[in-house]
């Protein structure tokens, strides 16, 4: 708006003469300042909202690149035998485990100890605690995981009662 500087009446912005007293209608300039600034704010402010978009984009994608190359390597471990083969069991880690648990879930990091581990949790039929960690072989990078700590139940099972607990869990699946 435009006020009258005779009457004080307030005028449209692109008024030449006063509509109350006919005088010449003077710019107001604070309202000119105003609303350059309000237009300069705008196309910032979509500037802003877009670059953030973008952002959050390449924070998404970059998120699934990173999870990818976890999932790979949970990967690995859920198609690796689980060695007892030499019996007539021809099982991998993943359809053991899977199959035989519930409440399960497969997550990978990094240790002080090892390089890589894939860590197994999840709770039997009779619902005992299954926490089973893989590494990647001391980071040989050979593409091989070793089962590094087992524990069931609440007590760490050494190799051979894990092999042991391997083999009654692939019988009760049904499958052997």
């Amino acid at each position: 708006m435009n006020k009258c500087k005779s009457c004080g009446m307030e005028n449209n912005a692109a008024a030449q003469f006063c509509g109350t007293c006919g005088a010449k209608c003077e710019p107001d300039i604070n309202a000119a300042v105003r609303q350059a600034a309000a237009k300069k704010t705008s196309g910032t402010n979509t500037r802003n909202i877009v670059g953030l978009v973008v952002l959050i984009i390449i924070v998404i994608i970059g998120w699934g690149v990173f999870k990818s190359f976890d999932n790979a390597d949970i990967k690995k471990v859920k198609q690796t035998d689980i060695g007892l083969s030499g019996i007539g069991i021809n099982i991998t880690y993943g359809d053991l485990l899977d199959d035989y648990c519930k409440s399960k879930k497969w997550t990978k990091f990094t240790s002080s100890a090892y390089s890589n581990v894939v860590e197994f949790n999840g709770k039997t039929p009779n619902g005992e605690s299954v926490l089973i960690q893989f590494s990647d072989n001391y980071g040989l990078n050979d593409g091989r995981y070793v089962v590094v700590y087992a524990e069931i139940g609440g007590k760490q099972f050494r190799e051979f009662e894990l092999a042991n607990w391997f083999m009654n869990a692939a019988y009760s699946t049904g499958k052997y």
